[in-house]
């Protein structure tokens, strides 16, 4: 038999969140990047797969030189939705408070000349092609994870950077134990 019909109703996208591969990310050092603690807080903590938040020395644990300041990361691979983002703090102090996640696909000409916590340092990463995907205001301690949803119709984005504006303890000392990411298919 043949029915016809006047009207039918299409059905949703459906989505998934699928977590990107940590086993692919690689640090990277732009110009003006901060440096790090010791050798042994490098930025490579932040996806080492560790759960909840972490004691020294198991945390990235920056130098201490100034606030604001960058770090930087390959996530091996281009995420053509990346859409959500979690940040663990330490257990006890310096978390950020205020970050920015930056993204872009390619890193060629890149980077920026001005240090994070120069007033234009802003301005010459949208020049030069990073992509601000969201802006992170923390109220509380920093200690616990955080998931934030990134900007919706995201460009294609394999290089994050994450710009420390404040810390909790005002300090320009930062610590973070875990950063993942998300893409939307």
């Amino acid at each position: 038999d043949v029915f016809s019909v006047s009207k039918f109703d299409e059905y949703p996208s459906i989505f998934q969140f699928i977590q990107c591969d940590k086993s692919l990310f690689r640090e990277v050092r732009l110009p003006n990047d901060v440096n790090t603690y010791e050798p042994g807080t490098s930025i490579s903590k932040l996806w080492d797969g560790s759960v909840g938040p972490q004691g020294y020395p198991n945390i990235f644990h920056s130098d201490g030189n100034h606030l604001a300041h960058v770090l930087t990361l390959d996530m091996g691979r281009i995420y053509d939705n990346l859409a959500q983002m979690e940040e663990t703090g330490r257990d006890c102090c310096n978390n950020p408070s205020k970050f920015e996640v930056w993204g872009i696909a390619d890193i060629t000409n890149a980077a920026t000349t001005l240090r994070a916590d120069n007033a234009g340092w802003k301005a010459e990463s949208i020049a030069k092609g990073w992509t601000l995907l969201r802006e992170v205001n923390r109220s509380d301690n920093g200690v616990n994870a955080l998931k934030v949803d990134l900007i919706s119709n995201p460009p294609p984005v394999r290089y994050i950077r994450i710009r420390v504006i404040n810390t909790t303890t005002g300090s320009a000392y930062s610590n973070m134990s875990e950063l993942t990411f998300w893409n939307k298919q």
